[in-house]
């Protein structure tokens, strides 16, 4: 009584439909459903100006905040009520990085599910050609 070989497509197919298949699921999972609000730089590290004017201007008045920082047109009130000119260092910014996380796990999820499109159709075909073979006696 010999044993049939496992059919390979079906083999794969399975691996694939398991290892593929959570990895795309789980990465969909997070992009449309994970917390979005734990992506912002740290309160104890905030960027400075500079290194944030790729990503975001805030203008005053129609103008740069850069701008009125090298016009020297702000102004802060201290708690005996003097002003003073705001400068760069009173100035931090923080980043939410959800959106550049984001696009990393759709791109991610754009490979893996064409990988796991593969991988169902080497299932299907396995099945197909496994059910589908007449038995030898």
């Amino acid at each position: 009584m010999s044993r049939q070989p496992i059919n390979p497509f079906l083999l794969i197919g399975l691996s694939g439909f398991f290892t593929l298949g959570s990895q795309l699921f789980i990465d969909l999972y997070r992009v449309f459903y994970q917390d979005s609000t734990i992506y912002w730089t740290h309160q104890s590290m905030p960027l400075s100006l500079e290194q944030t004017e790729n990503n975001f201007q805030l203008l005053i008045a129609g103008k740069s905040l850069n701008r009125h920082l090298s016009e020297q047109t702000l102004y802060g009130v201290d708690n005996q009520g003097r002003q003073y000119p705001i400068v760069a260092q009173d100035i931090s910014v923080r980043l939410n990085n959800w959106p550049q996380v984001k696009a990393n796990l759709l791109l991610k999820t754009t490979l893996t599910g064409f990988a796991f499109g593969i991988t169902m159709t080497l299932l299907i075909l396995g099945c197909v050609q496994t059910f589908n073979h007449p038995q030898k006696n």
